[in-house]
């Protein structure tokens, strides 16, 4: 199955983000490379990281060192295959399917009978994103909020409640842990105060996540960043493009 190589998940961002931060798509274009790094360095502390971009979501870093995309698939809905694909750099693609922006099924490739990998789900605390992992095999994992780190600032977790958008930058970061509650890594998330509200994340991820099962998380996760940033912005100003299809 063909893909795209230039499509990807596209999280768009608003152009005026309250009363200090003027954000155009354009400028996301064109000054992104000027503004911040255009990839999240390796870092040996974690074994996973990956950042959006105007273009989608890359991961820089994953298990066996390897790198990959998320990039739209040729295919419609009513086809059967996947909405999106993992293309994973000299590697076979896995398939995504983007059922809602709380639900995101992987399977091993892009036939809708391949083996199951795993699905992803979002539900919300308080009006605070965590995710739960059910693999393929029967284990389960889950995260708690992302709550911020690093300052008190408000908001103090990933949430939808209404906010300055000037208040939104800083490091927010969750738990991972397994079905019996035991931490067994975290994942974070670095939102930049510069146009387009760029985001880097980075996380000390299980084996058995790290890969598209963690790349579909971060896409679910940047997609409600994405419903934050839009939430929060002018009416006028809310731009119809995000995560699910």
């Amino acid at each position: 199955m063909a893909v795209r190589p230039d499509t990807a998940f596209r999280f768009a961002a608003p152009t005026h983000i309250g009363r200090t931060l003027s954000l155009a798509l354009a400028a996301v274009v064109v000054n992104a490379c000027s503004l911040h790094s255009p990839y999240v360095p390796a870092d040996p502390r974690v074994d996973f990281t990956a950042h959006s971009s105007y273009r989608g979501l890359a991961v820089d870093q994953m298990a066996a060192g390897r790198s990959a995309t998320i990039v739209a698939a040729e295919t419609t809905p009513v086809s059967g295959g996947p909405t999106h694909v993992f293309q994973v750099d000299g590697g076979a693609p896995a398939g995504l399917w983007m059922a809602d922006r709380d639900h995101l099924i992987v399977r091993r490739t892009l036939d809708v009978t391949a083996p199951l990998t795993g699905e992803i789900l979002a539900s919300r605390r308080h009006g605070a994103i965590q995710l739960t992992f059910l693999l393929a095999d029967g284990r389960t994992f889950h995260t708690s909020r992302f709550h911020r780190v690093e300052s008190d600032n408000f908001p103090r977790t990933l949430n939808r409640e209404l906010f300055d958008l000037a208040d939104l930058p800083g490091v927010f970061r969750t738990e991972l842990r397994d079905a019996a509650g035991v931490a067994v890594g975290w994942l974070s998330v670095r939102i930049l105060p510069y146009q387009g509200l760029p985001r880097e994340y980075r996380g000390d991820v299980p084996q058995p996540l790290n890969g598209p099962i963690a790349a579909g998380a971060v896409a679910l996760v940047d997609s409600e960043i994405h419903s934050i940033i839009d939430r929060n912005a002018f009416p006028g100003d809310r731009i119809p493009e995000g995560l699910a299809p």
